[in-house]
This record gives C-alpha cells, structure tokens and sequence, in this order.
C-alpha cells in the first residue's frame, strides 16, 4: 500500500438553523469522538442496513446535510427516498455496495503495521455520481492530521483527506472495505481483521474494552480512547450484512417443538416512569422492520457525530416502537405484536391474577440473594418498617408488592429497570425468537411472539404452562390457540390425573415423528396436527399446585421422550451471563442490537456444525427445502419445477427423486407459491450445496428466474451490457450468449465457472490451481513461456496426469495436441523427478463423449467437476443445453455486479427490480490503448486471434491436466 492513500468522505459543514444537537452533529466532521461518546464500553452487533427509519428521513436537520446522505450505510436506504433533500444527493447513486460483507467475513484482509507505509491518506476517486451522471471531484481537502490506523498490532498515524462535488458540494469519504480498513469517523479507521477479531471476542464472553487492554499490554503500544474503537466496532458491525434468519436447519423456519424462558440478569438500565404512554390507537402492532432498521442507523450515525447525545436517530424504548425480532420465514408478517402497555393496567382478569403471583415469586427469590442493608435500604424506600431480620423484611415487602406502584420500584431496583429478554428456541438451541421487555416478564410476552408466528407450534413447554394458555386463550377465544383439553395432554378426568401421576399414562403423538396423511386442514407444516399443548420443563413440572397439572408433563408423550432437552434455554443463558458484565453497561439500543446480533452468530455456528455432520454422513449431498431442513438432495424436491431432460438416465432420476405422494407435492407446491421467491431460493444454487450429480443440475426455474436468463441471452440487446463484475470477473451479455446458447464459449465465461468449480471443490476439502485459459496457449510456439511460471510449485499427491479430450474416442491416442502433452510432461519432471502414470479418456470408464456441435467447454468444466470428486458420470452430450442454461445461472446467481447487488439472482430485491424494468442497464465502454500496451506482453492476443486460440483451446480441454 506505498503511494496509496486513505481517502476519507466526510460530512459537509453546513449552517442548520435551530436544534443545536443537530448543528453539532453537523459540524463534527472537524472532532474525535473518543472523548465525547456516551455509550458505555461493550460491544454491539451487526446488520446490513436496507432500510431506513422515516425519522430519518424527516429529519429537516439531516435533509439539510447532503453530506450525512451520501454515507454509504444511509444511502442504501429505499426510506430516505421519502425526504426530498435526501432523495436528490448524488451519493445515494454513488453508494458502495455494502451487501457484499458475508465475503467480507469469509476472506477477510488481514493488514500489517509493515502494509501502511504512506502518512497521508487520500482515495485514488476522481468523480463522484449525481442526477447529471459521472462530474469531477476537487483537489484533497485535509480533514485530520491526528488520524488514526488501528490494527490488531498496533496504531499507525495519519492524515486523513475529502474531496468534494463541484456540483452538488457533498463531500466524499473512503469507504471501500476491499482495501482491508474501516473509517469510522474520519479520526478512527479500523482494519478489517482487528473488526474480525473485535467479533470473535465478543463471541466469547470479552467486551471490546477489555480486548484493546490486552492488545495494549501485548504490543507495549498505547491506542485511543476505548468508546471510540468499542463505536468504530459497532459502526462495522452495523454495516455487514446479516440475514438474521433465526432459524434451525434441524426443525426448519416452522419449529413444531419449542421451548421458552427468560433471562432476567440480562437488562439494560432505563427508568421506567420516564416510559409515556402509547397513543390511545396504539393496538400493540409494531413494524419490527423498521423499529431494527432505526436501531442499527443510530449506530451508523454515530460515526458523523461528537456524542450520542446528539444522536438524531436515537431511538429510546417506548411502548409503540419497541419490537421484538423473528426470522422473516418464521414470522407472519413484518408487523409484530407487542402488547407491553397493557400490563400497566390496574385490572387483569380473574384467571390472570396468577401471571402476576408467579412474577412476585420470581422477584422474591431475586429479593433474597441482596444483602441485608441493601434490603433495608429498599424496604425504607417503599414506605415499610425497616426493623427486623431479612426475613421480617422480605415478608413486609411481599405484601406490598400486591400493589403495582411498590412491585414496579422494587423491580427496578432489583433489575435496573427492564425486563430481562425473553426467547423461543427449538429442541436444537437455535433461538427463533428474541424479545426485549420493558417491564416484568409475563405469559403476555411469549403470547405476543407465539401470535406472530406464521406457524404457531404444536408443543410449548414453558415454566408456567398453565397461566400462558390462560393469557392465550382468552386473548384468541375465538380459536382457542391452546386445544384439545385447553393445551392438556388429555381430558382433565379424575382418571387420567391419577394415571398421569402414577406414571401409567401414555399419550402418544405419532404425527411428531411422521407428518399426518392427510393433513389437518390449518395443520403445522411439519406435523399436519392442528393439536397445540402447553407443557411444563421438567424444572418446573412439580412446582405446580394444580392437579391438573400432571397432564401437562413432557414424560407423558413417548415421542418426546429420550432426545428432548427441556433445559435448553436454561443452558444458552448459563452462557450468556457471562456478557451481563457490559452488556448490563450499555444504552438500551446498543444493547439490543448486541445481543441480536450475539445470537444470530451463535445460530450461525450451531447450523454450521450440524450441516457440516450431515455433509459428512451422507457424502455431502445435504441442501434446505422450503422450510429450510436440511435433506438430501436425492430425496425431497426443492421448491422448483424440475426441468425436462432428455436421456433415460434423467427419466430415472427424475422418478426416483419424486418419490411423495401427488398430495404431498401438491401441498408443497402451495407452500412455495405462499412464501415465495426467498433464501432457500438462494440455497438451491449456493456453491456449498452444489454437488456432481443430476439431481443438482437438473433443478428447474423460476418464471422470474427464466425471465431474467431470457433477458441476458437475448440476442436482441447490446452485447456490452454488463452482467457480472465480481472482483476479476466481468462479463458482459455476449459473453453469456457464448454459454447460454450453442456458441463455441468464451474464455471469459469458462474462467468464470472454473471459479465457480474451484470454490465448490475447496469447501469440500480438494485443493486446486484453476489456470486463466488465456495462459496455456502461451506454452506452446511461438511464446514458449515456462509453464512453472503459471502454476504453483507443489509436489504432487499422486504421480498421475490426465489428458482429457471430449473427442477423445476419435483420437489415436485419446488425446488431440502433442504439444500439450509434451509440455506438461515435462513440467511434471521439474516437479517430481521419476515415472508418471498418464491417461487419457480412453482409460476411464464412462467418460462422456462429444460426439457434435461445440460443447467443448462445457465438457472441460464438468470433467474438472466429476474427476477431482470421482463422482459416476451422469451427464452426456445430449444434456449439454440444459447444462448451458444452468451455468448460465449458476453464476448470475453466485456473483455481483459490483455496486449493484445481485440483479440478475431473481430471488433478490435487485432482481425483482430487474424483472420489473426498475434498473437500467450499465454498460461496458471502449476504452482506447495505445499499441506499446500491446506489444510489450508477448502472451496478449488480438480479438480476432484470441477467439480462435479460444476455440483451439475449448476443443482440447488441457485444463483437466490437474
């Protein structure tokens, strides 16, 4: 990185009339944060932000700084389109794409103190984008000389430059993470693999502040204020995209088991009395959407301002905003029910009177663990006599707590004022559903999120069973939630109670196991049952004094028994407290955002193993049907149409693969219309769920998918039309017409799925070396370039070559070009000295043949596939069109356009646009060089000269020599 300099976009200094927080905000361009943050240390979380808060948007202060606009993490916000001054900032065009953090997180840049050799830091962009297209930037405009790099090894000072609209004024700053750096506010810049470990420290149980303590002590080098890097990390994490599925790969998006409970310790301080009252409309609908999206701006907006004081986005928690979070495929709608505000009411119903006996039990016990002064000290302020032993005052105290007003003081005073969160797991330990409480827990949290369900489960087991189905049902009386025998395993006869409490009562549900035949007409997708039971954890099955109780108990179900840990919450939240040391420090918002984000890491890690123990029992061919379950590619359909195949090895896939019933596959198919096109869209074509098999390839389209390929093969539009720019990959619509259709393939587009391939091998644990196509025929006359100069020095596993040629049954030798052979034996000897084993297509068995037209190159890549795997060939050349189209998308589907997301992917908001005529095209221009480029690289081709090595090459297939 010598001559190369860190470039900084920075808010634009503008006068803002009123609002002197606001006029701060603005002018924070020139100062620090590390002294002025409010924020407590810890960590928070992470969240692409696609959408924006409409306080956001209405902000006249924000409106007024074009500058605030054009910061990438805002500018992909489709809300701000709702402020006129917002809407027309050039930088919302001009914007990065932020979607590509998952490849982020996946490879990331690791820098050194040794890669920053420049002291001044300034980007290499020359013009910015408005409504008026591509107008120059100005000269660098210093914005700090106290700048400063922090890696994981130490600080590096700099100076920190913007640039400017000479149009619109708005000023540029650098925020391009492929440079392996962070800038947080101009004064703090972050390496991305310091933000990586930051994550994993938080991951483990180590707030930010301590991790910077440790790297201080370590490298013996003082770094900056520990809120400004604790900020810096959360302004990271709020730019990385993350899809907070929520969701098990075990029980898929739609768990028929679920198993809730509370982690009080976990709480963020906030006074409850300073909580005002929803609007008297307010029905404890909350657009769960908005309320995260407006969580994650004000961390994002953190990085433009001196304090979070100032913060225009702040958000404070408050009965009609506060929203919990589900997975998107989990959840019913965007909308979810909080309905917090009602437990300030004065009156409950008489079969609700238990909720709040159970919650003073729970505070009792809480009450029991302070010491005597501190309880002293509580009694005093409640108004109670203040003499006696800790037990004297525990029992004063009980009484009082039968009022609201004392229970809610000492609430606070016990717990710091929220509510601890309250979370829906599966049987597995994913968590599906989280939700921050304000007030005291009650059965009216989960009823809440259990509403919000698009699918609401067969089995809860809670700790109060029974006061959750009395909340339930007569919240829902028209269809009683909880039913048959009011969620009870059985009829509440005096029979059954005495056989259940003997242990003679069995009660079986055989649709756990297997989904019933036909299913109930509102059946759970998983099961088919409409039955949904409240059970007790096997904690608190005995703590009930309700004999009908005993038909509440998970051992009465054999189903359950053996594998169901009832416990599984209570184990996530021995993990947790261990964070309650600074999360319990941090600002509600910060908070919440933290720990959505901690356990979406965690989901993330949990599903990997499982996925990673499936791949390894069943070989790897293990892919997510519709509700997100991990099956095997070979045995259930994946919410596509399969494509019709020629050949009878196709025909006898395809009716092994469709082995349901036509009623199960017509409920199937009325799922996939019901949800749409979505993530497990995605799954279908992911390179680690691609595998060498028919069943993998022979998957069908989407009409939206088919519209799109229809559009990139059209040979009606301009061939420059980019497609793809994905790192070193660009390509255009006439390199896709060369794939797509029955054209001799362009080198551009084999080098495109050789990526594709190598990706795919390497997740499966092979390890190869793909060679750009352009370079082999420079081996050969009249180059002769040494072929070691392309490949990387190794020494072989195995002392063998395979010279592969899909004509290979005409040739006399079974290979077409002796100079390739020649060169590459010769190569294999500088490499490892002694005999090589060579063959050819001829020595292996069932090697497709290319018997016409010019499959060539789609021959090349799919040997390359099938032969590192030693998978059975099941392709031939008569599927060679179906093979065209499904690279074809494949990669449409894999890799960007880079600024522009996934347009052609046609399950992304991009190719839904796409689809709709929304995007214009972006082309490719012809740029003019001068001969001496040329001539200086002996290995560079003209077109005309290219394109008939490509087809000499295609027909040869050297790249196999692997």
């Amino acid at each position: 990185m010598s001559k190369r300099n860190l470039f900084i976009q920075h808010l634009q200094t503008c006068s803002v009339t009123s609002a002197s927080s606001v006029s701060d905000a603005t002018r924070a361009c020139g100062s620090s944060p590390a002294s002025s943050v409010s924020c407590a240390r810890g960590a928070s979380s992470a969240s692409s932000v696609s959408g924006a808060s409409p306080a956001l948007a209405a902000s006249p202060a924000l409106a007024a700084s074009p500058a605030l606009a054009a910061s990438p993490a805002l500018a992909a916000s489709p809300a701000l389109a709702a402020s006129p001054a917002l809407a027309a900032s050039p930088a919302l065009a001009a914007s990065p794409a932020l979607a590509a953090s998952p490849a982020l997180a996946a490879s990331p840049y690791y820098p050194t103190m040794s890669t920053f050799q420049s002291r001044n830091a300034c980007n290499s962009q020359r013009r910015g984008s408005d409504r008026h297209g591509r107008v120059p930037l100005s000269e660098p405009i210093l914005v700090s000389e106290k700048a400063k790099i922090i890696t994981s090894t130490g600080v590096k000072d700099v100076s920190t430059y913007c640039k400017k609209c000479g149009i619109c004024g708005t000023f540029y700053r650098y925020q391009e993470w492929n440079e392996g750096l962070h800038n947080f506010d101009d004064h703090v810049v972050l390496t991305l693999h310091l933000c990586l470990f930051l994550r994993q420290c938080v991951q483990n149980h180590t707030a930010v502040g301590r991790a910077i303590d440790i790297l201080e002590q370590t490298s013996n080098t003082k770094f900056p204020n520990h809120d400004a890097i604790l900020h810096g990390y959360l302004h990271f994490e709020a730019l990385t995209a993350h899809n907070y599925n929520y969701s098990c790969v075990n029980c898929g998006v739609h768990p028929p088991v679920v198993i809730m409970d509370l982690h009080k310790k976990g709480v963020f301080s906030m006074p409850v009395t300073d909580i005002e009252d929803p609007p008297s409309n307010f029905d404890g609908r909350v657009d769960a959407e908005e309320f995260w999206h407006s969580v994650e701006k004000e961390i994002v907006c953190r990085g433009f301002l001196k304090s979070n004081r100032d913060n225009p986005c702040k958000v404070p928690p408050s009965y009609d905003k506060w929203a919990p979070w589900i997975g998107p495929h989990t959840r019913a709608e965007k909308v979810l029910l909080n309905t917090e505000f009602a437990k300030c009411a004065t009156k409950k119903p008489v079969a609700e009177m238990t909720d709040i006996e159970i919650s003073e039990e729970r505070l009792s016990s809480e009450l029991m663990n302070l010491k005597v002064d501190t309880l002293r000290k509580l009694v005093r302020e409640c108004g109670v006599d203040s003499k006696g032993s800790k037990m004297d005052l525990l029992l004063r105290l009980r009484d009082e707590m039968k009022t609201r007003s004392t229970y809610d003081k000492v609430f606070q005073a016990v717990w710091g004022a929220s509510g601890g969160w309250a979370v829906i797991m599966c049987p597995c330990g994913i968590v599906n559903s989280i939700k921050f409480n304000i007030r005291a827990e009650s059965p009216r949290d989960y009823t809440d999120m259990l509403l919000s369900f698009k699918h609401f489960p067969n089995i809860t087991i809670y700790d109060f069973a029974r006061g959750l189905v009395t909340h339930t049902n007569l919240r829902e009386p028209e269809r009683l939630p909880f039913s048959p025998h009011e969620g009870r395993l059985a009829t509440a006869t005096p029979e059954n109670i005495s056989s259940a409490k003997s242990g003679k009562l069995r009660i079986s549900l055989p649709w756990l196991q297997k989904k019933k035949c036909p299913p109930d007409l509102h059946g759970h997708p998983e099961t088919g049952s409409e039955d949904h039971y409240a059970l007790y954890d096997t904690f608190h099955q005995f703590n009930t004094k309700d004999e009908k109780d005993s038909l509440r108990l998970i051992g009465l179900v054999p189903e359950l028994g053996g594998w169901l840990n009832s416990q599984t919450a209570e184990q996530l939240f021995s993990g947790m407290r261990k964070n309650n040391y600074f999360m319990n420090s941090l600002s509600p918002s910060s908070h919440v955002f933290l720990m959505r984000n901690i356990l979406h890491h965690r989901n993330d890690r949990l599903n990997q193993q499982a996925i990673y123990s499936l791949k390894k029992a069943f070989n790897g061919n293990v892919i997510l049907d519709t509700n997100g379950k991990a099956i095997l590619t070979t045995s259930v359909s994946l919410p596509f149409n399969v494509s019709a195949t020629t050949g009878s090895s196709a025909a006898t896939t395809t009716e092994s693969r469709n082995s349901e019933s036509q009623g199960a596959q017509e409920h199937i198919a009325k799922d996939v219309d019901r949800l749409g096109c979505g993530w497990y869209c995605e799954a279908a074509t992911q390179t680690s769920n691609l595998r060498p098999c028919r069943s993998s390839w022979t998957i069908g389209d989407h009409p939206e998918q088919q519209q799109l390929l229809g559009y990139i093969l059209d040979d009606k539009h301009p061939e420059n039309e980019i497609i793809i720019k994905d790192c070193n990959t660009c390509l255009t619509r006439g390199n896709f017409q060369t794939l797509g259709l029955r054209k001799d393939m362009d080198s551009e587009m084999g080098n495109a799925c050789l990526r594709l391939v190598q990706e795919i091998l390497q997740i499966q644990g092979k390890s190869i070396h793909v060679v750009d196509l352009y370079i082999p025929p420079t081996w050969l006359p009249t180059s002769n370039c040494n072929p070691a100069e392309g490949l990387p020095v190794m020494k072989p596993m195995q002392k063998e070559i395979l010279f592969i040629d899909s004509q290979y049954h005409m040739r006399k030798q079974g290979f077409g070009h002796d100079g390739y052979r020649t060169c590459i034996s010769a190569l294999a000897q500088k490499l490892a000295p002694g005999p090589w084993i060579e063959k050819t297509g001829k020595d292996i068995e069932g090697l497709p043949q290319q018997t016409h037209a010019n499959d060539c190159g789609i021959f090349m890549i799919m040997y390359t596939w099938y032969l590192i795997l030693g998978a059975p060939f099941d392709f031939t050349v008569d599927d060679m069109p179906v093979l065209r189209r499904w690279w074809c998308v494949v990669l449409v589907e894999n890799l960007h356009l880079e600024g522009h997301g996934r347009r052609f992917a046609h399950f992304t908001k991009e190719g839904k646009q796409m689809v709709n005529g929304c995007l214009s095209p972006i082309f490719r221009l012809k740029r003019k060089r001068p001969c001496t480029e040329v001539t200086n690289r002996p290995w560079t081709m003209t077109n005309q000269a290219k394109t008939t090595e490509i087809v000499q090459l295609t027909q040869l297939n050297h790249e196999c020599l692997l």
